[in-house]
């Protein structure tokens, strides 16, 4: 058996298994307004909330988490997430998801 948690600001991957990564987001300065959107070239995300608020930004929509959803954005899409200070937010990704086949853009 394996125990992973993270108690800090941010997003952390906690594990990676067979191709999948499992982190979670906690509240920070990134994550508390929209000024940048990414996309992820060659994979899904997946955001599930556990705790608290958020907000995904997808290209020109919004949606607000509900609780225990699993929120899955199809690669190629721009997006970004806010959350409230005590939210926590669950992350399933392909684990070669990386800066390196992302691209980051400022939110006009």
């Amino acid at each position: 058996m394996e125990i992973f948690e993270h108690k800090g600001e941010g997003w952390k991957p906690l594990f990676d298994f067979e191709g999948w990564r499992i982190g979670m987001i906690h509240y920070d300065e990134r994550f508390s307004k929209r000024v940048e959107d990414e996309r992820h070239l060659l994979t899904d995300e997946a955001f599930v909330l556990l705790k608290g608020n958020a907000v995904i930004y997808e290209e020109d929509k919004e949606y607000i988490m509900e609780l225990y959803k699993v929120y899955n954005v199809k690669k190629g899409l721009w997006h970004h997430i806010v959350l409230s200070e005590d939210a926590e937010v669950l992350v399933v990704e392909n684990s070669s998801t990386a800066r390196e086949n992302s691209e980051r853009r400022l939110v006009k």
